[in-house]
């Protein structure tokens, strides 16, 4: 069934009633029980009486792995590879990008190009080490998508953490909420910046810059508490996993001290 041969021609409500059977449910209620829907919701939705909205779509990707565009335009396979929960920038533009295109999907709750960005559980520190970076989503935080726009390309994946520690004073406090691109680049540690890695399976928040003769320093703004690191460029590739680089900082104004 889920040959795009055999859907591209359905409307949205029949791939809905696929999706649904493909996951074992013959009946609405079950299926809705099952994955905590509104039964009376999902049965407008299958016969077309009133179309899903966004947040719903987005909803049911949290909880179901299908492929957003066999969804909308019955091309390609039901199920993808994507991760559950995914709710990035990047993915809700190719929602609303084809939500226009097809115009099976209310796109009203984002007119004016808002967005949602998630506030992840794990701290990242700006000191001797957190826990391992997690998912986990313990906020959302809503903003225009013309603000994000001037950190991030609309394709990138975005997110925030909040910073624990004080090597990185003053550029970083503890407390300060960490806007980041999620979605690596093949050349960042060389280019330089300040990145969420992790390092012997703890989470830190430093300045990464790399030099002409293949060393990387690992810089601590607060230099007079925390000495800097240096290593080859090729062993922080084998052994950093960088996670995010930090675009920008959100905190409170700092009070100004004089040299």
């Amino acid at each position: 069934m889920n040959n795009e041969n055999d859907t591209r021609n359905l409307g949205l409500g029949k791939r809905l009633q696929i999706l649904r059977e493909s996951l074992g449910f013959p009946q609405q209620k079950g299926f809705a029980e099952e994955y905590g829907l509104n039964a009376a919701s999902w049965g407008r939705w299958e016969s077309e009486i009133n179309p899903p909205k966004l947040k719903d779509i987005i909803s049911l990707k949290e909880k179901i792995d299908f492929d957003i565009d066999w969804l909308l335009t019955g091309q390609g396979q039901m199920f993808d590879a994507v991760g559950l929960g995914e709710t990035d920038n990047a993915m809700e533009q190719r929602y609303v990008d084809l939500a226009e295109e097809t115009g099976e999907i209310d796109v009203s709750h984002i007119e004016g190009g808002v967005i949602s960005i998630p506030k992840y559980v794990v701290t990242a520190s700006a000191g001797n080490g957190d826990i391992a970076i997690s998912q986990e989503v313990a906020d959302w935080f809503t903003v225009s998508r013309e603000w994000i726009n001037r950190y991030v390309p609309s394709t990138s994946q975005v997110g925030i953490l909040e910073a624990r520690g004080d090597s990185m004073l003053n550029t970083i406090a503890d407390g300060d909420l960490l806007l980041l691109n999620l979605t690596t680049e093949p050349h960042w540690m060389e280019n330089g910046g300040i990145f969420v890695f992790s390092k012997d399976d703890s989470v830190f928040v430093k300045r990464l810059q790399a030099t002409v003769s293949g060393q990387l320093h690992i810089i601590s703004d607060n230099k007079d508490i925390y000495p800097s690191e240096t290593m080859g460029l090729e062993e922080a590739m084998q052994t950093l996993t960088i996670h995010a680089k930090v675009v920008c900082t959100i905190g409170p104004v700092r009070a100004f001290r004089a040299s």
